[in-house]
């Protein structure tokens, strides 16, 4: 029988690739903390299908653990985690620990529900064997739970939370437990790179260090690492990835830090020594301050992709969000990727309180700029910002008309800034076709649709639209979204797959 379940439901359409399918490493790291403790654990990461949450409600009741541990961001996998708490309070009373993004940036919120009895805030590996020791000696007692750091629980019906934390500063110390799971389910194709013309690859994740020292005002490191910045060590992080090499025949590799390349030095000690085919987030001002010798050393080390989060094509936005970066400098880092032939592949966001439509067209112009420069510089999805409580950029938002959500229902069904019901007022209403557009224009598998000219019809209009800039009266955008939104609720998204010639 298992002391501690931990699971993470996931809110997937079954259809999709596994490449796009993360792993858990937030309750792999939970489970081997715990182990180290002397509690059994079970792990549990699926789909959040309704037999999937009733499967993992009846190991509960089964096992009847101390505890049950459920991990969930801000966003979709919201839904499935209430629905497993609902399910395992029907059959237990176990008790339920909510952890992750969410439930640290919202923890009051987060315990108002009645299916939601302590909150894990921040990092949990030495706070989840506290817990569990306190529940195992005295169960939910308020006194004895008020001397664990870094939770929230309920007095009397209110909630409570705790001292903070301090972060763990030796991150050598902590393992991923992977021995609950078949990690080969979670290794990626090459699509884990967006890189054209690769051969047939095998790619591994891992994570390297927590947090990021910069003061973006969007971001959620603000609130859940509060810009402090932890590593391990090269020689650790050099034998987590020789040991995939190693051990699962691994060919490549994604860092999946916030910002991996904090610290050059360290970023350099790694990647010279994988010798794997490797990509990792990256802003822009480290490239262009870089410059060519610091390109050529990573050529040389394989990187294939840098992700850079640039967020903005307008220099007043840019010092608005706190970036620390030129709109020189993105294009620097794009000229400098493309030169050495490694792929830059940008992310921009609009939506932002306080942003001008002048300013989403400098964006849209710069996503123009980039994506006319080579094959090696390359724009993804434009997102749409989300204002995420205990960020600076969140209370501007408020104070200019944002509604937050106001429960963890809510907060599940969220739609970000710039989508239907929930853009707020601050957000141009010319704003909310943009992504559609942008996406539509890019795409060239058109003909492989059985009904391909309606489509190909709808990018010829998306172009010219997006070319003069125009996008009022756009109803070549908001019919084929309601029509989608239908087979959403419907349940028949997945029929969508099914429009494709074989």
């Amino acid at each position: 029988m298992a002391d501690v379940i931990l699971a993470k439901l996931e809110q997937r359409e079954s259809e999709l690739e596994r490449y796009s399918y993360a792993p858990p490493f937030g309750i792999l790291y939970l489970a081997s903390a715990l182990e180290n403790a002397g509690f059994s654990v079970k792990l549990v990461h699926r789909e959040g299908t309704k037999a999937n949450i009733e499967e993992l409600a009846a190991l509960v009741a089964n096992e009847s653990p101390l505890l049950v541990g459920l991990s969930t961001l801000t966003g979709p996998t919201i839904r499935p985690t209430i629905e497993a708490s609902l399910a395992i309070r029907r059959k237990s009373r176990v008790p339920i620990v909510w952890g992750g993004h969410h439930p640290t940036i919202v923890p009051e919120e987060t315990l108002r529900n009645e299916f939601v009895d302590v909150v894990v805030l921040g990092e949990g590996e030495e706070t989840i064997v506290d817990l569990t020791r306190t529940i195992r000696e005295s169960g939910l007692d308020p006194q004895n739970l008020s001397r664990v750091p870094g939770i929230g629980f309920k007095h009397g019906g209110d909630p409570v939370l705790t001292a903070l934390r301090p972060f763990i500063k030796d991150l050598d110390s902590l393992a991923p437990a992977w021995r609950h799971l078949d990690q080969e389910a979670y290794f990626y194709s090459e699509r884990a790179y967006r890189v054209r013309g690769l051969a047939k690859m095998k790619v591994g994740t891992v994570i390297t260090s927590r947090g990021c020292p910069w003061r973006c005002t969007y971001c959620y490191n603000q609130k859940v690492n509060r810009r402090v910045f932890r590593a391990q060590s090269v020689e650790r992080s050099v034998r987590d990835v020789l040991k995939l090499k190693d051990r699962y025949g691994v060919n490549g590799i994604v860092f999946e830090d916030d910002n991996f390349f904090t610290g050059q030095d360290r970023g350099l000690g790694i990647v010279r020594r994988v010798e794997t085919p490797w990509s990792a987030s990256f802003r822009a001002s480290d490239i262009a301050k870089g410059g060519r010798d610091f390109m050529k050393e990573l050529k040389a080390s394989q990187c294939l992709e840098l992700r850079i989060g640039a967020e903005s094509g307008s220099p007043r936005m840019l010092k608005v969000l706190k970036k620390d970066l030129t709109v020189d400098e993105i294009r620097e880092a794009a000229r400098l990727c493309q030169a050495h032939e490694i792929t830059a592949t940008f992310m921009f966001m609009v939506g932002f309180p306080g942003e001008t439509w002048e300013d989403i067209c400098l964006t849209l112009d710069m996503i123009d700029e980039l994506s006319a420069m080579s094959r090696y510089v390359m724009v993804t999805q434009l997102g749409s910002y989300t204002p995420y409580p205990g960020t600076v950029l969140f209370d501007e938002a408020v104070k200019q008309g944002f509604v937050p959500p106001g429960s963890t229902a809510g907060w599940g069904t969220f739609v970000q800034a710039g989508y239907r019901e929930y853009r707020p007022p601050y957000v141009d209403k010319r704003a909310k076709s943009l992504t559609y557009y942008q996406q539509l224009i890019s795409r060239k598998d058109l003909e492989d649709l059985k009904f391909s000219l309606p489509a190909r019809l709808l990018q010829r209009l998306a172009r010219l639209r997006w070319k003069h800039r125009y996008f009022a009266f756009s109803l070549d955008h908001s019919v084929p979204v309601f029509l989608q939104g239908c087979l959403e609720k419907a349940g028949l998204f997945s029929l969508s797959n099914k429009l494709y010639k074989k």
